[in-house]
């Protein structure tokens, strides 16, 4: 049976999401050549106990240790130890934990130093795999959706899924129903509905399909002695857009929202970006502060700031946010006036609703200029009141989450 969890069951896996980032952003910094794997796991520890969280991972069918750090070939369940890390080496750190008694699990790899560029690929397409799994995971799909999404990515690059290792549920127990294979026809399993939360979870390698134990008995390794490399995130399922919990705002990969890409903007031209924004919002702020965008309208300090594209890359506009207490502020969004109408605003500002969740929120708030009637129009028809005038010429609207 796949448990829905009510609303309070999915706050408290939002916080423990959010430890689970922590511990997993202590361990990113700790990683380089000549540390061992051990000293990742005393980090992972010390990280945990700050954020109020504990192994989830720790005695699962007597596994002995507090997270698990495979390297290479591992493809998970390895014991940490004496291992140190040496530079070109593929790591993988998957770490559960508790926060009053509800689990999230999630999984990131690396490449020590700059390795091969093989590695480096081997990561772009198991992160591009389990952000098509993530982009299926919605409310009134098949199970199989997101197996079948994954195993299609990884196959149209010429790598392997290993099909021993599968996503899961995960809530109260750290492996619940459904389990998720790696591959598989869509349309197939159970139906999604909103609430259900499943740890999704591509591991693949160069060319092994399958796996076997290795001598010390713990650590499970790709059958050919090729490299693998896994990833997870848990997830809420959503009518829409699911909501990743395991994964910090500022290191969110590229998201997927409709046919768009949400990438980090400082990874695209700031100065196109700028011209950009410049372009849609230089008359509205012409007319009513009297001055033009500049720089520091969009990168305020503090904000999260993000660049939409398409799938090919080209720049169709700019969102920023910032969290405020319980309240999600929308700072900015800007598309290019040939993608307005076209409902890409509508999508953007539910995946804001699903993160302003994420992150604990139960509001998110924006300011719109007077004159600007049609964004107006546009957020009262999503749910906005005005609530305010903290200026003689801009709206404080907002919206409950």
């Amino acid at each position: 049976m796949i448990e829905v969890r009510t609303d309070g069951e999915l706050d408290a896996l939002r916080t423990c999401g959010r430890a689970n980032a922590e511990v997993h952003r202590a361990v990113a910094k700790a990683i380089q050549s000549g540390i061992t794997t051990g000293d990742l796991e005393e980090v992972a520890v010390a990280a945990m106990r700050l954020a109020g969280a504990k192994s989830a991972i720790k005695g699962v069918h007597g596994f002995p240790g507090e997270i698990c750090v495979s390297v290479n070939s591992e493809i998970g369940h390895s014991v940490p130890g004496a291992y140190r890390l040496q530079s070109g080496d593929l790591v993988k750190v998957d770490i559960a934990v508790a926060v009053d008694g509800w689990i999230t699990d999630a999984a990131r790899s690396y490449v020590v130093g700059d390795g091969t560029r093989e590695a480096r690929r081997m990561l772009e397409v198991a992160e591009a795999a389990l952000a098509a799994g993530i982009q299926h995971a919605k409310a009134g799909g098949r199970c199989s959706d997101i197996s079948h999404a994954i195993g299609e990515m990884v196959k149209h690059s010429g790598m392997r899924i290993i099909h021993k290792a599968v996503g899961h549920g995960t809530g109260i127990s750290l492996h619940e129903d459904p389990w998720l294979p790696n591959f598989g026809p869509p349309g197939l399993g159970p139906r999604l509905r909103e609430g259900m939360v499943l740890a999704i979870e591509p591991v693949i390698a160069q060319v092994s399909r399958y796996a076997r134990r290795a001598d010390n008995g713990w650590a499970d390794v790709t059958m050919h002695g090729d490299l693998s490399v896994h990833v997870e995130d848990t997830v809420i399922v959503r009518d829409g857009v699911a909501e990743v919990i395991t994964r910090s705002a500022d290191e969110q990969q590229p998201i997927r929202v409709a046919e768009m890409l949400l990438v980090p903007a400082a990874k695209v031209d700031q100065t196109e970006l700028v011209q950009l924004v410049a372009k849609e919002m230089d008359p509205i702020l012409l007319e009513a502060w009297g001055r033009r965008v500049t720089p520091q309208d969009l990168f305020t300090g503090g904000a999260i700031p993000l660049a939409i594209q398409d799938e090919g890359g080209r720049l169709l506009g700019f969102v920023s946010y910032a969290r405020q207490g319980r309240r999600l502020h929308l700072h900015t969004i800007v598309l290019r006036r040939e993608q307005q109408g076209r409902q890409r605003g509508r999508a953007i500002l539910a995946w804001l609703e699903g993160e302003g969740r994420r992150l604990g929120c139960n509001t998110l708030q924006l300011c719109v200029q007077t004159n600007n009637e049609r964004a107006l129009r546009f957020y009262q028809r999503l749910g906005f009141v005005e609530v305010g005038r903290p200026q003689s010429n801009t709206w404080l609207m907002t919206k409950r989450l």
